[in-house]
């Protein structure tokens, strides 16, 4: 779905922010629009992106497109996509410059190679720890962790590809000992169903960064079967097997793994927060210890897709579950209030799944499509079988930036 325009100030040549003059178009979606932009004096290359008209007067909004670039530009690393600036068009329209990524997220390589070896998966879940331990630190929680929101990235200057956690849209974060400041409170979810960790879809104020390594271990999942461990014909049955149903086996879906990545998995997915891996660090470790033999040098992999990171922009991949159930990857911000009226998009009426899970007396979840949507009912079922991939999706090309960061010690 393509959304309003950004700005009738939005064309080709204009110069943002007194520095980046806008060359073209790359990408629009539910939020807004992304532009390719030149450093008018250095002349790099960024990624300028610009809030659709409808959302300029959205608190809501504006407050995640604000959280959005105050914590990317609050950590400093390399595998954290850099925010450069971020500011106001003269009619009121935020932006946010960012670098130009060249590569593919994680689900397009997926969806283009199959399942994935154990060896390149623990090479990009070390290099998501790194990133994520260092958001942690920072008192950030991202809680929308997911295939498309790492991106392999090909750097000019290396022999590698470097990996980018993409979109803080909706990130915790803790400002210091004076509390935290969420985009959302209890009873409200964030985040991307199929993703999301117990906790976070009940709702829970206190979700911390344990959410995160939640998310991170369905990725692996579906990084090394080419499934979804979790899916559902409506958002209630995916709540229902989040919270409720066992955990699949991972082996059931990748048997030719070692036998000690069972275990790994399910204490990585469990249900209570004090009995998973209690950090980034610990998390990668008792992955690599899984791993045994299995784990070498990482594989360099030259560019196949060249595209944009996504910022907040919708997604209409579709991937299948292990259940065979067709659902989109994209993400949910779920709230009951806050979001211009015609603008709410798809209402869910949950008043049972609501009771169930504990998130309020509200009957009704109005579905924001500022940040992206989620589909309830994605593709039809398919009699097909379960293990078939998702098909692939085509997005646009940009150029790669140069930027050199400074790598972190350890994880």
């Amino acid at each position: 779905m393509n959304s309003t325009p950004a700005s009738d100030l939005g064309r080709s040549g204009l110069i943002v922010g007194g520095k980046f003059r806008l060359d073209a178009v790359i990408g629009r979606g539910g939020m807004g629009s992304v532009w390719s932009a030149t450093h008018a004096t250095l002349g790099h290359r960024v990624a300028v992106k610009l809030v659709a008209r409808e959302f300029v007067r959205s608190p809501e909004a504006l407050r995640r497109f604000d959280a959005e670039a105050k914590a990317a530009a609050r950590l400093a690393s390399r595998h954290v996509v850099q925010v450069f600036d971020n500011g106001t068009l003269d009619d009121g329209t935020p932006y946010i410059a960012m670098e130009m990524l060249s590569g593919e997220n994680l689900e397009q390589r997926v969806e283009r190679q199959g399942s994935l070896p154990l060896n390149d998966v623990v090479d990009i879940l070390s290099q998501c720890c790194k990133g994520l331990a260092r958001a942690h630190a920072a008192g950030i929680v991202h809680r929308d962790i997911k295939p498309d929101n790492i991106f392999l990235s090909h750097a000019l200057d290396e022999d590698r590809e470097v990996v980018k956690i993409l979109d803080f849209g909706v990130a915790k974060i803790t400002l210091g000992e004076g509390g935290a400041t969420s985009q959302t409170g209890t009873g409200a979810l964030l985040g991307t169903p199929l993703y999301m960790s117990p906790e976070q879809a009940r709702g829970s104020r206190d979700v911390d960064h344990r959410t995160d390594l939640w998310s991170l271990v369905m990725v692996a999942y579906y990084a090394l079967t080419g499934l979804l461990a979790i899916g559902g014909e409506t958002f209630g049955d995916v709540l229902l097997k989040i919270c409720v149903e066992p955990i699949p086996s991972l082996r059931a879906g990748a048997p030719l793994l070692p036998p000690a990545m069972e275990g790994w998995f399910q204490q990585a997915c469990a249900r209570e927060p004090a009995e998973r891996f209690q950090s980034a660090q610990e998390f990668i470790d008792s992955l690599r210890a899984a791993a045994g033999d299995a784990v070498g040098p990482p594989r360099v992999t030259p560019p196949q897709i060249v595209v944009l990171q996504q910022p907040t922009m919708h997604s209409a991949i579709a991937g299948r579950s292990s259940a065979g159930f067709s659902q989109s990857h994209a993400s949910v911000a779920i709230t009951a209030a806050g979001l211009p009226p015609k603008r709410r998009g798809l209402a869910i009426a949950g008043g049972g799944v609501v009771l169930f899970f504990g998130l309020g007396a509200a009957g009704l979840f109005a579905l924001f499509p500022g940040h992206h949507e989620f589909s309830l009912s994605g593709a039809e079922p398919s009699a097909r079988d379960s293990a078939e991939r998702p098909a692939t999706s085509a997005l646009p090309a940009v150029v790669a930036s140069s930027l050199a960061m400074v790598p972190e010690a350890g994880v």
